[in-house]
């Protein structure tokens, strides 16, 4: 069991979800690899579920640290 504590509780409970949906296509490689390699015509498209996710959780942080930028600037401005 691993205890994250902080801000870091934030970013790993963010970040596990996005490994686990990232890696199954990996696993799905993994087990089944002579169905994988006598499709391999079509059964690399299963990696774009990987690069989605990874492009999709991108774009999420650096929306997130745009709105935390602004809210702070907005801060400073009342003060």
């Amino acid at each position: 069991m691993i205890i994250v504590t902080g801000k870091w509780k934030e970013i790993f409970a963010q970040l596990v979800p996005v490994v686990l949906t990232a890696a199954i296509p990996f696993v799905w490689i993994i087990a089944v690899q002579h169905h994988s390699a006598l499709h391999a015509r079509f059964t690399f498209r299963i990696l774009s579920v990987a690069a989605a996710v990874a492009i999709t959780f991108i774009v999420l942080n650096v929306k997130q640290a745009k709105k935390q930028q602004k809210s702070k600037k907005i801060l400073k401005k009342a003060q």
